[in-house]
């Protein structure tokens, strides 16, 4: 951290050296930070940046621990992690008149867009919305990039008594051309300024910054219904329609005969028996051993499971690997999604360092595609591998899903295995999930959604909309949910979700199904019945499958995708750019650890063959 200043009471200026994204953040992104190991992740918006420096501005208000945290903060210090830019940028163009509304900690977000838009050739008129005069800060930078800058507090103590609204009604009323309305502050300023221009045919966009838990689409945390579907803020905003934003999450994310030979366990008890006699580091010191470097680089992009594989196979062959990880950690749904009690993450981190042993290289907090463009990576490595994984969840936009106390498993199970929520308060992230909990869905995710729900002392219900005999989830972890006390609710499917005056989940009207005729999946369809009926729930998780994440796809050229966002590649894994091949999840949309690894392993052979033949 550069530099620190006081802006006004209990609002910093923090200058942090982040060169990267220094050099590719534009006006409306913003940043995912993590102070500490056991702190949490939370959005925060660029308000500028240095290149010359390989700086970005940042300014914080003091609402909650960690910004309190942060403001403790001095220049010289230094935090754990920093990811971005993330986002989609402000879209920049000349329309005519712009109106931007800032209210508190806001102001500072608008000035990047301010400056913009007036550089593209736009009138730009800045409303500036503060408490009392104790408030005002950055008055003068706005105004340097405004043609008119109006200044208001609530109590009248400078400039025009009232809100920031009340200025926006006078502009309004006064005639005055306006072909564009941006605001940026708290919730309830930009309902109100939307309610404002509902109506006067005065395009208005409002930046939505809720809480995060790893804001590269991931955990569905950020989600908002727009146009009755389900958007999220960290992929496809933070700025949005706002006459279209309907809500917000905004809270404190083969045995014929007898059973079948378990595989994976014997895999897992051959994995231990060498970890602890120590064959496996002296097989890897034999492999190291033999290495031989032919001076050609390949990257990898994710960190899970296909992008391991094919990292530690490529080292094997000589070649020089860096693996681009978006998170602070390494090791993708191994260590964020599948729960201890199923995979300690101690194992996955032993793997890890045998990887580091092998030469590979591992950047966290690089999200391709925003903190590096696809194009520099095309540039600066011999050939690519996409294991991106299909980490982004799907949501269906029942009424009410956006209340407080619903969660995607993908965010919950991110909260408690990554960011360690199952002890709060000695790590900083929450997860408060009341004493009943209902877990939406029948797959392996939602198995581990359930029985790590159950681990934190809660009465936990399964609801699937099928039979058990149709539960995509593995036998075995069926059974163990079972055994453990989990109840089941078959053939009944969320008709929408209840929630009390604080906005909280309370109930869930649910209707019973029936089974119709078999589906393009093989299994028979669930038909709603009309019936209906109400359960009590704390909290709900929704575990209804998962996509690939488009924030790669998005932003690389020429990479074709199939309509469920799914990587296409030939029978070699290469994509339908040459050199880049992709596997796992990336391209099967959910699928296996095991497939994933296989799918690692056999682009890591043609990669070798493909660069081999150049």
């Amino acid at each position: 951290m550069r530099r620190k200043e006081s802006l006004a009471r209990g609002i910093n200026l923090f200058e942090v050296e982040a060169p990267r994204i220094a050099e590719h953040a534009k006006p409306g992104q913003f940043v995912v930070i993590r102070l500490h190991e056991k702190g949490e992740r939370i959005p925060l918006t660029i308000a500028d940046r240095d290149l010359g420096e390989g700086t970005i501005t940042l300014v914080v208000q003091e609402v909650g621990k960690t910004t309190h945290e942060l403001g403790t903060y001095s220049g010289g210090d230094s935090i754990s992690d920093i990811l971005g830019p993330l986002g989609k940028p402000t879209r920049v163009e000349k329309v005519g008149t712009v109106v931007m509304v800032g209210g508190g900690v806001g102001v500072a977000e608008i000035y990047p867009v301010a400056r913009a838009m007036k550089k593209a050739g736009n009138e730009v008129i800045s409303i500036l919305g503060f408490r009392s005069r104790e408030f005002v800060f950055w008055e003068d930078k706005l105004d340097s990039v405004s043609d008119e800058v109006i200044v208001a507090t609530n109590n009248g103590s400078y400039g025009m008594k009232g809100f920031t609204t009340d200025a926006l009604k006078e502009l309004i009323e006064s005639g005055r051309r306006i072909d564009m309305v941006h605001a940026v502050g708290p919730v309830v300023m930009m309902k109100a300024v939307a309610e404002l221009t509902r109506g006067k045919r005065i395009k208005t966009l409002a930046s939505l910054n809720p809480i995060m838990v790893d804001g590269t689409g991931m955990c569905g945390a950020c989600r908002v219904t727009v146009d009755g579907e389900i958007r999220f803020a960290c992929v496809d905003g933070p700025e949005f329609d706002a006459p279209q934003e309907e809500q917000c999450e905004m809270r404190c994310v083969v045995g014929k005969v007898g059973d079948p030979v378990n595989i994976g366990k014997l895999e897992r008890f051959v994995a231990d028996y060498a970890g602890e006699r120590g064959i496996d580091e002296e097989l890897l010191r034999e492999k190291t051993g033999g290495i031989k470097r032919n001076g050609k680089r390949v990257a990898v992009i994710g960190s899970g499971p296909a992008g391991l594989t094919c990292a530690a196979e490529l080292a094997k062959l000589g070649y020089d690997v860096t693996v681009f990880e978006a998170l602070h950690e390494p090791g993708g749904v191994l260590i964020y999604g599948i729960p201890e009690f199923r995979l300690p993450k101690e194992v996955v981190r032993k793997e890890l360092e045998k990887l580091e042993k092998l030469g590979i290289r591992v950047e966290t907090n690089v999200l391709v595609g925003k903190t590096i463009t696809c194009e520099e990576i095309l540039e600066g490595y011999d050939a690519v591998f996409i294991g991106t994984g299909a980490g982004t969840p799907r949501v269906y936009p029942w009424p009410g899903v956006n209340l407080n106390g619903i969660y995607t498993a993908n965010e919950f199970l991110t909260r408690v295995n990554l960011m360690k929520a199952y002890r709060f308060p000695e790590y900083d992230t929450p997860v408060k999930i009341g004493k009943r909990v209902a877990v939406i869905g029948g797959g392996n995710t939602a198995m581990d959604a359930a029985r790590s729900a159950l681990r934190l002392g809660a009465e936990v219900w399964i609801l699937y909309r099928r039979t058990k005999d149709e539960m995509t989830a593995r036998e075995e972890e069926i059974k163990h949910a079972e055994e453990e006390g989990i109840k089941f609710a078959f053939l009944v499917s969320p008709k929408r979700f209840i929630g009390d005056e604080n906005g909280n989940l309370r109930a869930i009207e649910l209707e019973k199904m029936k089974l119709g005729e078999a589906d393009e999946s093989g299994r028979r369809r669930p038909v709603p019945t009309g019936e209906t009926f109400t359960m009590e729930f704390d909290s709900a998780i929704i575990a209804i499958g998962q996509r690939p994440n488009k924030t790669f796809y998005q932003n690389a050229r020429n990479l074709r995708v199939d309509g469920r966002g799914r990587i296409l590649v030939d029978e070699n894994l290469m994509t339908s750019i040459p050199g880049v091949f992709a596997g796992g999840d990336a391209i099967r949309g959910e699928a296996t650890v095991i497939l994933a690894m296989g799918d690692g392993r056999k682009a890591a052979k043609a990669i070798h063959e493909y660069l081999e033949a150049r």
